[in-house]
């Protein structure tokens, strides 16, 4: 396990530069692997958020040179390639990009050759999916737009529904990471590969 000093944890300073990064990086991934079929979010460590991280750490040693109060610290990068880590997990192909197909497919695709609505729509709750065919055909063909109110009644309820849940979600792995974190680290050691290489970018001065 490779042992770090982070002198500064997470600050309203890093926050900052991680919330204006998450629009570009979510942006970034979605293209790659929907225009471009990338999948690299299928591989065990996420390269857009190493790359960010890479780039933070090239201006780091320019304000190193020029401002070094301006420094962003070991424990303010680990913040920033966190929050790149965690919205680059929800963004992913297995995630949210699937999810937007289970919301609108059941009633997109039923027929009455294959009989959906008597198998299985009543198992559907309201809330969780869109239902209205105009907003349907205006989704899958185009040629509409979403600021329309029937637009935005029909996908609020299924996004404050599966917006919840995604947070639950991530707060239940969040606690089970606190639960696992002193037998692993403390006691067990365990080595996580997958960090050594952003752990080693930002240790000072260079990697």
């Amino acid at each position: 396990m490779v042992n770090i000093k982070v002198n500064k944890g997470a600050t309203w300073r890093s926050i900052l530069i991680g919330s204006i990064l998450l629009p570009l990086n979510v942006y970034w991934l979605t293209v790659a692997e929907m225009k471009y079929g990338s999948q690299a979010t299928a591989l065990p460590l996420f390269i857009y958020p190493v790359f960010i991280l890479f780039c933070l750490v090239l201006c780091n040693i320019v304000l190193g040179k020029l401002w070094s109060t301006l420094c962003l610290s070991t424990g303010e990068l680990l913040t920033v390639y966190i929050m790149q880590v965690i919205s680059s997990s929800v963004a992913a192909c297995g995630m949210l990009q699937d999810l937007f197909a289970v919301i609108v497919h059941p009633y997109r695709f039923a027929s009455s050759e294959n009989e959906w609505k008597n198998l299985f729509f009543h198992h559907i709750p309201s809330n969780f999916t869109v239902s209205m065919p105009d907003v349907l055909i205006g989704y899958y063909q185009g040629g509409s737009t979403f600021d329309q109110l029937d637009h935005v009644l029909s996908w609020f309820p299924p996004f404050v529904t599966w917006s919840s849940f995604t947070l639950v979600l991530l707060l239940m792995i969040h606690c089970l990471n606190s639960l696992f974190r002193q037998q692993w680290i403390q006691y067990e050691r365990l080595a996580f590969p997958i960090i050594q290489l952003p752990v080693t970018m930002v240790r000072s001065p260079y990697f």
